[in-house]
């Protein structure tokens, strides 16, 4: 079924649109990320009440994965899943490494080093009840709240953070279930989706300043993860119409729909992952299956293949690394990543078990490259 809806052509795109060392087969040759010769590395969460790590991986061979190794947050996880995107991120220029801890209600900090390994920078307040999702650049971090409905904001520098948190800004109203928050491309706003409230709210940012929000409505039903192009669109999830939306956000910051296209009947996409050419890619959590398609500059999408992989069981997040020619995806029932090569057309071949044994709590997945 075709759940295309088509709103017209848009005259200005402004921006809308990760435990041990024994537990996987070593690589035989290290990827490199297009930052000289450093390796690819992919970062996980183990979201453990007791006290959460970051697993850290590099990439080998066939999309393979060696364990670099396990770093303490300082914090707490949640101990069960988020319903997020955005629980692991690298800052723009891949330096620093920023982890929600969603049990004790802060974000911490690590430097990357150039073979992968982390040092651990610090904590702060996340500004609200149970952190979810961050965002970061220039400087200045954003983290939303899922419990508390509000985005919190840091400042940070090169050694980690830079001063205390600030209290949370809210949600629109009649906001619910929040699933991530992340800065459109220019810097200038905030976009937030809310599931339970089939809503998007977009919030104007300057220098750690949170405005009020603009709410505007999903074509579709349960908006969850997003992803943008070079352009500005945001791609988002609609997981329980089966289908992935676009939206672009004017200067005001009102966001508008531009499309709407079915998965081809795979169920509950949830994540997101749009390389830089325009390929955007949906895990369907339902489906155990990573759907893909084309976005043009206009934010018209594509089916390019329902099911272009298979993944292991209730795929969540996912990471693109080496110049978007590898997809990771994370498998938190089976407790593993895959690796898919992805190709020019945005067809994925030789999809592996990167890693296995991982906690079934696992949540967020970034990688460099």
């Amino acid at each position: 079924m075709n759940l295309r809806t088509r709103l017209g052509s848009v005259a200005s795109l402004a921006a809308v649109a990760l435990v041990g060392s024994a537990l996987f087969g070593a690589s035989t040759a290290s990827a490199t990320s297009g930052h000289g010769d450093r390796p690819v590395t992919v970062y996980t969460q183990t979201n453990n009440l007791t006290g959460n790590q970051v697993l850290a991986f590099r990439e080998g061979t066939a999309g393979t994965l060696t364990p670099v190794g396990s770093y303490p947050t300082g914090g707490l996880g949640s101990g069960d899943g988020l319903g997020s995107q955005g629980a692991v991120v690298l800052s723009p220029n891949r330096s620093q490494l920023f982890v929600v801890n969603a049990g004790s209600d802060t974000v911490s900090v690590f430097r990357v080093a150039p073979d992968g390994s982390l040092t651990n920078q610090g904590q702060v307040a996340s500004g609200g009840d149970r952190p979810v999702s961050v965002t970061v650049a220039d400087g200045f971090g954003y983290v939303l709240n899922a419990a508390s409905l509000s985005v919190g904001s840091f400042r940070y520098d090169g050694r980690g953070v830079a001063g205390t948190g600030n209290a949370g800004a809210p949600l629109g109203a009649g906001a619910a279930a929040p699933a991530q928050v992340s800065l459109t491309p220019d810097g200038r706003h905030l976009l937030v989706t809310e599931k339970a409230s089939n809503t998007v709210d977009v919030l104007p940012v300057s220098h750690g300043r949170i405005g009020p929000p603009r709410t505007s409505p999903s074509s579709g039903t349960t908006p969850f993860g997003f992803a943008f192009t070079d352009n500005g669109v945001a791609v988002v999830s609609v997981a329980a119409s089966a289908a992935a939306e676009t939206f672009t956000i004017d200067r005001h910051g009102q966001a508008a729909t531009v499309d709407l296209e079915s998965t081809g009947g795979q169920g509950a996409p949830c994540w997101v992952a749009v390389t830089r050419t325009g390929i955007a890619f949906t895990a369907n959590a339902a489906a155990n299956s990573i759907s893909s398609f084309r976005v043009n500059r206009r934010g018209e999408l594509t089916l390019l293949n329902s099911r272009a992989a298979a993944t292991d069981p209730h795929p969540t997040d996912m990471a693109l690394g080496a110049r978007d020619t590898r997809l990771y995806n994370l498998s938190d029932q089976g407790g593993a990543i895959d690796a898919s090569t992805v190709h020019p057309d945005g067809t994925l071949t030789g999809t592996v078990a990167a890693a296995r044994g991982l906690p079934t709590t696992i949540t967020g997945l970034a990688a460099t490259g």
